[in-house]
This record gives C-alpha cells, structure tokens and sequence, in this order.
C-alpha cells in the first residue's frame, strides 16, 4: 500500500500516503523541510545540491501538509 512506501526524496508520493495516514503528515513534513540547502532551494534528499524540480515538489507537498512554516521562506525567495 501507499502507506507502506519509502519517503527517500522530496518528489515522494505524498499526498497519497498522507491521505491514507495523516499521523505521518508531521514525519514527511520534517524529512522535506531537512532537505532545504542554505541557500534556500531543495535537494533530492538532505545535504543534496538544490534544484528547482525537487523546490517546486517540496513547497508544494509541504503547501499540501500546512506546514510551510517548517522551512525558511525568506531564504527560499531569495534562491527562486
């Protein structure tokens, strides 16, 4: 199941597994905001180089979890 899958980048199925466990929405959320660089993009996984695919599906899962406050927005509108 969709529940069962590995959560190993920012570009996971997200909101199918929150949807079908939404007690894991706080671990997604967390695993996506650790894969922020500092200079505000997103990796594919933490400590990964920043790339405006993996930014676009990050921000939108974490738009998805409301919990964009988990990340530095001001150092993401400086990256975009």
């Amino acid at each position: 199941t969709s529940s069962e899958k590995k959560i190993n980048d920012a570009k996971g199925d997200t909101s199918s597994i929150v949807l079908s466990n939404p007690l894991l929405a706080p671990s997604i959320a967390k695993h996506i905001s650790a894969c922020q660089t500092h200079e505000g993009g997103f990796g594919a996984e933490p400590h990964n180089e920043a790339h405006g695919g993996y930014t676009f599906c990050a921000l939108a899962s974490l738009r998805i979890l409301n919990a964009v406050e988990e990340i530095d927005v001001d150092n993401l509108r400086g990256w975009l």
